[in-house]
């Protein structure tokens, strides 16, 4: 069964509680967390994001716990911003990766076209040349009706 993107919201959204003391710092564990996102901790274990945050907000609620700080909103802000950075990464990546394959798959079927296109005797530079594409448009611009199949 795959976690929704609904269910690592609510995980993360409780680590975000903790760490603004809205959740009493004697609460924080797995089981709690777990039961409140309903996602297991072999599962949120596994994503490094996750994890990441979950040993940042133990810290700070250990800190909480001792008496030793209050919540910092600019720390929380911080590390906020750069998740938020580290998923757009990721997001950019993905589609660099996919239009990197997009562009391969078509230069290959543009070398394809040029192999079958001299095979049958036509120059390859000819459709760059002559494509509708490259074409200055006609100062007329008129339209031209086909006759129709009725006739």
């Amino acid at each position: 069964m795959t976690t929704s993107t609904e269910q690592w919201g609510k995980a993360f959204s409780v680590l975000q509680q903790f760490e603004r003391q809205m959740i009493d710092p004697s609460n924080f564990g797995w089981k709690y967390i777990t039961d409140k996102s309903g996602v297991s901790k072999p599962t949120l274990w596994r994503n490094k994001e996750f994890e990441k945050e979950f040993q940042r907000i133990k810290e700070v609620v250990k800190s909480y716990a001792r008496g030793e700080k209050q919540f910092d909103q600019e720390v929380s802000l911080k590390a906020a911003r750069d998740r938020d950075r580290d998923h757009q990464i990721e997001v950019l990546k993905a589609q660099v990766q996919e239009l990197t394959k997009q562009l391969n798959r078509e230069r290959e079927r543009l070398i394809y076209a040029s192999m079958i296109a001299r095979r049958k005797n036509i120059d390859p530079a000819e459709f760059l040349d002559e494509s509708p594409v490259f074409r200055k448009p006609a100062k007329g611009g008129s339209v031209v009706k086909l006759p129709s199949k009725g006739r």
